[in-house]
């Protein structure tokens, strides 16, 4: 139970991560 919910957490952060760097970058003028 704790590896799985261990695993499920660092899926959110990876998947939060990933939405906040995509945001940033279409915010952020490339270049």
């Amino acid at each position: 139970v704790f590896v799985n919910r261990s695993l499920a957490m660092e899926k959110i952060k990876c998947f939060g991560f990933d939405m906040d760097y995509t945001l940033a970058a279409s915010v952020l003028p490339v270049g």
